[in-house]
């Protein structure tokens, strides 16, 4: 993630960190007297204004501060996204980098209770690292406390609630993006961006799912099972939109390809295997954590955290759909058995597909 020594604080020294951020604003003064009223609402004794961070003015851009008891030094950023305090910063790849948002979410977690909301998302259509953008969010009436995989680390960060919000709304419907999870269902559970007009958009947006999705899904501790339905017409004009592609994840990108009966020839048996698809093997489900009840005759593996084979995955859902039967991209549809997994609700509008 960075050359910089790995820094890493202890899950008490975060538990400590998380409860006291939470009840400060989100917005100070760019001066030395904002900065010292931001160390005095944490309740931490500021350092010499020397030491602190500073903007390309040479404005302070943030304060640090000892925290109580004489322990570790903190750097807390404010800015315009609101107060950011990084809470590690560690060398490693994709799947060490999800094990320690991980670890660092559940230290958050002890301090300040269940997150409200989780998922991923991207900005203007920022390209993401290989560990994703996993996020875990706390909303308030007035303010939201988020952790967020920052490309300097895993940090936390306060800003005020309808500020996040509608960041998240402009940023699904300009780019529909990543997937969202919530214990409550809300209104933000329903924000979508555009359909895929065409097969090329519905590759680009499936490709863009699963780049990061086996990292993401690691650091946020879920499990994913979506159903994709296609509508095929067969030679006689009669349609039917049986069940074809079994995607999931946990920690490892698994594909499953059903072949039902309506498909064309050219997407069953040997058409299948020389599109990419394999037969599915108990030692092909057990690379990473194994899938419940994967039934699908077909396999294909998807890859781990930072070694997703996106690109191919979406081709050959895409490639495979076609030579089915399933005549436009409008035709594949997500399962609505996907948007609810035990006691959670989920939305996936980087699918860019409709529910059914």
């Amino acid at each position: 993630m960075t050359d910089a020594p790995d820094e890493r604080m202890t899950d008490g020294e975060i538990a400590a960190v998380a409860s006291t951020v939470e009840g400060v604003l989100p917005h100070y003064s760019a001066d030395e007297e904002g900065m010292r009223k931001l160390a005095s609402h944490l309740r931490w004794e500021p350092a010499d204004p020397a030491e602190w961070p500073r903007d390309g003015q040479g404005r302070p851009a943030g304060v640090v501060c000892a925290l109580p008891g004489g322990g570790r030094k903190v750097t807390v950023h404010c800015g315009p996204s609101g107060v950011v305090a990084p809470l590690s910063r560690i060398s490693g790849d994709a799947a060490a980098q999800a094990a320690e948002f991980r670890r660092v979410y559940a230290a958050v977690h002890g301090a300040v209770g269940f997150p409200d909301f989780f998922g991923t998302y991207t900005r203007g259509g920022a390209k993401a690292p290989s560990w994703g953008t996993p996020y875990v969010r706390w909303r308030g009436k007035y303010t939201t406390l988020a952790l967020r995989a920052g490309v300097h680390g895993t940090e936390l960060v306060l800003d005020y609630t309808d500020i996040w919000e509608e960041d998240y709304v402009d940023a699904v419907r300009d780019a529909p993006n990543g997937f969202i999870g919530s214990v409550v269902g809300d209104k933000l559970m329903h924000v979508s961006g555009a359909e895929a007009a065409d097969w090329d958009e519905c590759a680009d947006a499936l490709a863009g799912l699963f780049a990061a999705l086996p990292a993401e899904t690691a650091a946020l501790g879920v499990r994913l099972a979506l159903g994709l339905y296609g509508t095929v017409t067969q030679s006689d004009g009669t349609r039917s939109s049986p069940f074809m592609f079994d995607i999931r994840c946990q920690d490892h990108l698994h594909i499953g390809y059903d072949a039902p009966a309506p498909v064309a020839e050219a997407a069953r048996g040997g058409g299948a295997a020389a599109l990419g698809w394999r037969p599915t093997t108990p030692e092909a489900l057990q690379v990473g954590t194994e899938p419940e009840h994967f039934d699908s005759p077909w396999h294909f593996d998807g890859g781990g955290p930072g070694a997703a084979r996106a690109r191919e995955a979406a081709e050959l859902i895409v490639a495979t759909a076609r030579a089915a039967g399933v005549r436009e991209a409008g035709d594949l549809r997500l399962g609505g058995e996907a948007e609810r997994i035990d006691k959670t609700y989920f939305r996936f509008p980087g699918l860019r597909m409709a529910t059914v």
